[in-house]
């Protein structure tokens, strides 16, 4: 099995032409702050019997409303194509769409600092969709609620790296097909530090 993985901690500066220079800017954030941040992944994997592709994106936005409380908001998309090599019939493509909104709170415990812990706690509502070849779609709208903490690391006066470390969550969804309807719900709670992502957090 051949696998190849490529995550790529992306900056979204739509909004950097209009960030305004005032005298020096100093590491750390403040009140009336605000922040772009995002990430971009790409992922490949191959093997005998399927190869498959995935790409996200993630970008999201916050405003400090006091020197430690961060209000948000953040969208996501991805797509996976998946591709049976042996092509068995009925099973030889599928495709995965995603797209979700959410907003988010967070507390930094020292923000005016190069290096801060911060908890975070968000919200969303993802709609997704499965095209699979020789057999019927299947859609699905549901709603997630997660928390958990990170860490924060100013590499400059407007750039840091930000990563979480950890995170309780919880998600309903509702698939349907033209057969069928289906409900789930899982809750849980994820600690695996092997599969850290950093994103790159831009202050305006």
């Amino acid at each position: 099995m051949k696998k190849i993985f490529l995550p790529v901690a992306a900056l979204f500066a739509v909004g950097a032409s209009f960030a305004q220079e005032s005298g020096t800017t100093s590491e750390g954030f403040k009140k009336g702050d605000v922040f772009l941040s995002g990430n971009v992944g790409y992922y490949s994997r191959k093997n005998d019997l399927v190869k498959a592709h995935t790409i996200t994106v993630m970008p999201s936005a916050g405003l400090f409303v006091s020197d430690n409380i961060v209000v948000g908001a953040s969208l996501s998309y991805g797509t996976q194509k998946t591709e049976n090599i042996l092509g068995m019939p009925g099973t030889s493509e599928s495709k995965n769409t995603h797209y979700s909104g959410g907003l988010f709170g967070r507390y930094y415990a020292t923000p005016a600092n190069k290096f801060s812990v911060f908890g975070n706690i968000s919200a969303a509502y993802t709609h997704r969709k499965t095209e699979n070849t020789g057999s019927s779609d299947r859609t699905g709208n549901g709603f997630s609620l997660d928390a958990g903490p990170g860490i924060n690391y100013f590499l400059s006066s407007r750039f840091s790296l930000q990563t979480y470390i950890g995170v309780l969550y919880y998600t309903s969804t509702k698939t349907k097909t033209t057969a069928a309807e289906n409900k789930e719900s899982e809750f849980g709670i994820d600690l695996n530090l092997q599969q850290l992502a950093f994103g790159v957090v831009y202050k305006l």
